[in-house]
C-alpha cells in the first residue's frame, strides 16, 4: 500500500504534488527496488469525500485512470465497480486499447500470482466441512494461542510475577472495561462495559471480584430515545470488596484516537481541519516547540492574495499542521480505570496492568508515564486475545518477548523525533531504571539479554540499501 502523503519539494523534483496513490515517482520507486507485487491505493482516494490530495479537480473515474497509469494495481476502500470500469475506459481513450490492455495484463498477472501461490486458481472450490475442521482444529488453535503468549512483553515486574506451579486460586480484582459508542466505517459500535475475558475462563484462574453497572443509565439517548451507558454508570468495586483481593489485573487498551467516519488519519472531515494523533490517555494539545507550525507538504489549493488589482486567487500549498489542535480519544476513561485500581487496592496488594494495543494506527506504541510509576507490573500485548495474558500474569508461562517498537517518554518526545531516522526517540525510563526501547523485555530473572538482543540492537540502517542489479 502507498501512503497518503505528497512527495514535496520546492522544485517539484519528485513529480506532481499529488497523493502517493497517484504519484508515478512514489509508486515506481517501489518497482525500482525490485518489488513486483501488488500495489494497493490508500483508502478513500477515489470518491469525492475521500482524501483526494492533489487531484480534487478530477472526477472519480479520472482518479482511477491516473492511479493505474502511475502503476497501482488495486483500489482500497472502493466498492463501486462502475467507477473502476469508467476509469479503465478513460485509460483506453488515453493510451489506446492495445496499450491499455497491456497495462491491465500487468496488474492481472500480479493479482493472479497470489492465487497461484496458494493453489486457489487451480482449485477454487472449498469443502466447507474440511475447511472448518482444518482452520478450527484443536491442535492448531492451541498452537496459535501459545504463539500469542510468546508475543507478550513484560515491561515491568516489581516482585509480582514469578514462576507458579501451585493450584491455589488468588482473589483478583478485574475491572469492567468501558467502551463508548462510535460510528465507524462499518456501522455503530454501541456503549458497553464488559469483562475483558469471559467469566467462566477467568474463574479457572481466579476468585474474581469485579464491578457492576447501575440499573439507571445516564448516557446520551439512542435512536429510540432510551438512555445509554455512561462511564459514570459503571460502579467500581468498593474498598471493602477490594480488601479481600490479592492483586488487581487491569486489562486496558492503548489510547484509541477517534476513528469514526468524521475523523481518520488526523483529518476531521466535519471541520475540515487537522488534529494530532495522541499516544496518551490524558488530553493532548499539540502546542509544544517541537510541533511544526508549517507542514512540510500539503495540497495545492486556491489561496486569496491581495494585489494592486484587488484580491486574486492563486495556487498555494495548504498548511496541514495541527499546531494548537487537541487530539480526540475514544477511550480516555481507561486511565481512570487504571487509577481507580491503583488508588483503592489494599496497601499490600499489587496492581498488574495488561495493555493490549488494538485499533487503527498508531496501533503499537503509547505513552506509559501516566500510570507506570504506580503499577507493580506491566504486560504489553500487540493486538492479541486477552486470554494470552492470563498464564503470563499468573506465573504459569514465562514471558520471553521483546519490544518490536519503542515507547516514548512523552508526547513531546514523539513530536521531537525525526520521522525518517531510526531509534532517535527519547524513550520512557521506568522507576526501576529500565528504558522501554526497541528490543527491551523481561522474564522471571529480570531484563532479557540473549542472542536476540545482540542481533536486534546492532546499529540500524540510516540510508537505503543499494538497489539490486538489473
Amino acid at each position: 500500500m502507498t501512503s497518503y502523503s505528497i512527495a514535496w519539494s520546492e522544485n517539484e523534483e519528485y513529480g506532481e504534488l499529488v497523493a502517493s496513490s497517484f504519484s508515478e515517482y512514489k509508486v515506481q520507486l517501489l518497482r525500482s527496488y525490485g518489488f513486483d507485487g501488488v500495489i494497493c491505493t490508500d483508502w478513500q482516494v477515489v470518491e469525492d469525500e475521500g482524501k483526494v490530495w492533489g487531484v480534487e479537480e478530477l472526477t472519480p473515474a479520472e482518479r482511477v485512470c491516473k492511479a493505474i497509469k502511475a502503476g497501482v494495481d488495486q483500489f482500497g476502500g472502493t466498492s463501486d465497480l462502475t467507477i473502476i470500469r469508467d476509469g479503465i475506459a478513460l485509460l483506453e481513450e488515453e493510451l489506446g486499447e492495445e496499450a491499455a490492455a497491456a497495462r491491465m495484463q500487468e496488474t492481472a498477472k500480479r493479482l493472479l500470482v497470489n492465487y497461484f501461490n496458494v493453489g486457489l486458481f487451480e482449485n477454487p472450490y472449498l469443502d466447507v466441512a474440511a475447511s472448518a475442521a482444518t482452520v478450527a482444529n484443536a491442535e492448531d488453535t492451541a498452537a496459535a494461542y501459545k504463539a500469542q503468549e510468546k508475543t507478550v512483553v513484560m515491561l515491568k515486574n516489581d516482585g509480582v510475577i514469578s514462576e507458579n506451579t501451585g493450584s491455589d486460586k488468588p482473589t483478583v480484582y478485574i475491572p469492567l472495561v468501558y467502551t463508548p459508542a462510535t460510528i465507524g466505517f462499518v456501522g455503530q459500535n454501541y456503549y458497553s462495559a464488559d469483562l475483558p475475558v469471559e467469566m467462566e475462563i477467568l474463574e479457572q484462574y481466579f476468585n474474581v471480584v469485579t464491578d457492576t453497572v447501575s440499573e439507571t443509565l445516564t448516557g446520551p439517548a439512542d435512536e429510540n430515545g432510551e438512555a445509554t451507558l455512561a462511564y459514570e454508570d459503571v460502579i467500581r468495586a468498593s474498598q471493602e470488596e477490594l480488601a479481600a483481593c490479592d492483586y488487581a489485573l487491569v486489562f486496558t487498551r492503548s489510547p484509541k484516537n477517534t476513528s469514526g467516519w468524521s475523523i481518520t488519519g488526523g483529518f476531521d472531515m466535519e471541520t475540515q481541519s487537522y488534529v494530532p494523533l495522541s499516544l496518551q490517555y490524558g488530553e493532548y494539545t499539540a502546542n509544544s516547540e517541537s510541533v511544526k507550525k508549517e507542514s512540510e507538504a500539503g495540497r495545492m489549493v486556491d489561496t486569496p492574495t491581495q494585489t494592486p488589482y484587488g484580491e486574486q486567487m492563486t495556487k498555494g500549498k495548504e498548511n496541514q499542521s495541527y499546531y494548537g489542535a487537541t487530539a480526540k480519544l475514544d477511550n480516555a476513561t481507561d486511565l481512570d480505570m487504571i487509577r481507580y485500581a491503583q488508588e483503592n487496592m489494599p496497601e499490600d496488594a499489587k496492581v498488574i496492568v495488561a495493555v493490549n494495543t488494538t485499533g487503527k494506527s498508531p496501533v503499537a506504541s503509547m505513552v506509559v508515564n501516566e500510570f507506570e510509576a504506580d503499577s507493580d507490573a506491566i504486560l504489553y500485548g500487540l493486538n492479541i486475545d486477552n486470554r494470552a495474558f492470563l498464564d503470563i500474569a499468573t506465573g504459569k508461562v514465562e514471558p520471553s518477548a521483546l519490544l518490536p517498537i519503542s515507547l516514548p517518554a512523552d508526547m513531546e518526545a514523539v513530536e521531537r523525533q525525526s520521522e525518517d531516522l531510526p531509534r532517535d526517540m527519547e524513550c520512557h525510563v521506568d522507576t526501576a531504571g529500565n528504558t522501554y526501547s526497541f528490543g527491551f523485555g523481561m522474564n522471571w530473572s529480570g531484563v532479557i539479554n540473549d542472542e536476540r538482543t545482540a542481533a536486534y540492537l546492532a546499529d540500524p540502517l540510516t540510508e537505503p540499501a543499494a538497489k539490486p542489479q538489473s
